[in-house]
């Protein structure tokens, strides 16, 4: 589990700096359920609902929640403190849970409706490890900067 989390740091600290350089949306919404695809053969059920937007540079606001059924692991981060797109499609977000475990999300809007167009989500929380799957209900959504 420690290679995981050093792992982890290792990615979610690439993304940062590649998001720096690439991206148009300055928020995201959205909510739904998939089924795990990083836990083997068992997919369980996870359901998660959030927003995540910069505010302005090095300001950010938002939260995430999200529960595994099959396991009954469940989080609630009430406080973004990284949140930038990657690419056109793609927004990573960094924050703490209530326990003050890191999270780190990625998600990926593909289109309208999000589940049968294929949006994805990848979930890195410290001590529940990786969630991640292509929604089977619900949607992900990027909204651009406004003028």
């Amino acid at each position: 589990m420690k290679k995981l989390l050093k792992y982890t740091a290792c990615l979610a600290m690439l993304v940062m700096v590649l998001a720096l350089f690439t991206g148009c949306a300055d928020k995201a919404t959205g909510g739904g359920w998939f089924y795990d695809k990083a836990g083997g053969e068992v997919e369980n059920k996870v359901t998660f609902g959030f927003n995540a937007q910069r505010v302005e540079e090095c300001v950010y606001k938002g939260q995430f929640q999200a529960v595994n059924h099959g396991t009954g692991e469940k989080f609630h981060m009430n406080e973004i403190i990284f949140a930038e797109p990657i690419g056109f499609v793609t927004v990573n977000f960094l924050g703490q849970d209530k326990n003050g475990d890191w999270v780190d999300v990625t998600v990926t809007d593909l289109g309208e409706p999000g589940a049968s167009e294929g949006d994805w989500i990848v979930i890195l929380h410290e001590a529940y490890g990786i969630w991640k799957g292509s929604l089977e209900g619900g949607n992900i959504q990027l909204h651009e900067e406004k003028d």
